[in-house]
């Protein structure tokens, strides 16, 4: 099964926040040069997330998580860095999912 990793805006601004989700159906709105000002994951659940120091800089890998949580949350809407920051985690359920997060098992930016 796929799972999908953005960066989403939940909580604190003092530190990042990166979500694992089921589903990736993307929204944007608003306009700023061409791009969306906003943008979205819609219908989806996430299932868990971890933060990091905020760095200014997208990438979720290698650095020390300050919290995670497993959250199994249903969002009708949920703000997200970038349909184009997605990055796909493959598990065979929920639960080898979460493992595979929390341990940053998916592939970072090339």
């Amino acid at each position: 099964m796929k799972y999908f990793v953005n960066k989403i805006y939940y909580g604190s601004p003092e530190v990042e926040t990166i979500g694992l989700f089921t589903d990736d159906n993307w929204s944007g709105e608003g306009s700023f040069c061409g791009w969306y000002g906003s943008e979205y994951y819609n219908d989806t659940i996430l299932l868990a997330y971890y933060t990091i120091p905020n760095t200014h800089m997208y990438s979720p890998k290698g650095h020390k998580h300050i919290e995670e949580k497993i959250v199994n949350e249903y969002h009708k809407k949920i703000s997200i860095g970038s349909c184009i920051w997605t990055l796909i985690l493959e598990a065979d359920n929920d639960e080898e999912a979460i493992r595979k997060f929390f341990n940053e098992e998916f592939p970072d930016f090339k």
